[in-house]
């Protein structure tokens, strides 16, 4: 209850006090994490940005008839590859190509969330 004295000062209920205390301090704390992540994000997504060409360039590889090319020569023994050739297995590069979508499309949808009010979201 706020009582006002003889001066017109509103004294204000130290429950009230105590409830807008905590709660910029919640807030504080939230202001620390959103700049924290978005920091973090935003030098995420500068990395996939910089291996987007290499993303694109196993795209364009991977199932090609060059592709198709190398991996029959390595499996008939007439050529030998440099290092574990991990790119001429079907699993490796479908795995890491499969992965890069799924985070583009968990992105999208952080974008929507992002996107949308707070007040849309409850």
């Amino acid at each position: 209850m706020n009582i006002e004295d003889t001066t017109g000062r509103v004294e204000i209920n130290d429950r009230h006090q105590n409830d807008r205390h905590q709660r910029v301090q919640e807030m504080e704390a939230a202001l620390g994490v959103a700049q924290e992540q978005a920091r973090a994000l935003q030098t995420a997504l500068d990395r996939a940005r910089a291996g987007l060409a290499a993303y694109r360039q196993l795209e364009d590889y991977y199932g090609s008839e060059h592709w198709h090319d190398d991996r029959e020569v390595m499996d008939r023994g007439t050529f030998e590859p440099v290092g574990t050739a991990g790119v001429l297995s079907e699993d490796a590069a479908y795995d890491a190509l499969s992965l890069w979508y799924s985070c583009a499309v968990e992105m999208v949808d952080l974008a929507s969330q992002l996107l949308k009010p707070a007040s849309d979201q409850r």
